[in-house]
């Protein structure tokens, strides 16, 4: 079984040739490959907006090539750099008049 790197290397380079460069440099190279277990290929994003364009525009094609690396169907999950649900609720509450 190839290793977490390698797989994400061959994700990279299909991705990088099929993608502009400024869209690749914006959304793939800030991912990091985290885990491969049984079928789930864990990747961290730096956060939910990333792995929202990623399932609306790469989570196909991603796909695809862990079914070619790894012989089997593998789905892909995410872990979060930063939890934008934190973040915004602590910007919402400092933004919050002080009675």
């Amino acid at each position: 079984m190839p290793s977490n790197e390698e797989i994400w290397q061959k994700i990279t380079v299909y991705l990088q040739e099929h993608m502009s460069p400024e869209s690749f440099d914006l959304w793939i190279k800030p991912v990091v490959p985290v885990s491969l277990s049984e079928d789930t290929f864990t990747i961290q994003v730096p956060n939910k907006f990333f792995s929202e364009w990623l399932d609306d525009h790469q989570k196909e094609n991603i796909e695809k090539i862990l079914l070619e690396t790894t012989g089997q169907k593998t789905f892909l999950r995410y872990s979060y750099l930063q939890n934008l649900d934190s973040i915004l609720k602590k910007a919402q509450l400092e933004s919050e008049p002080v009675e």
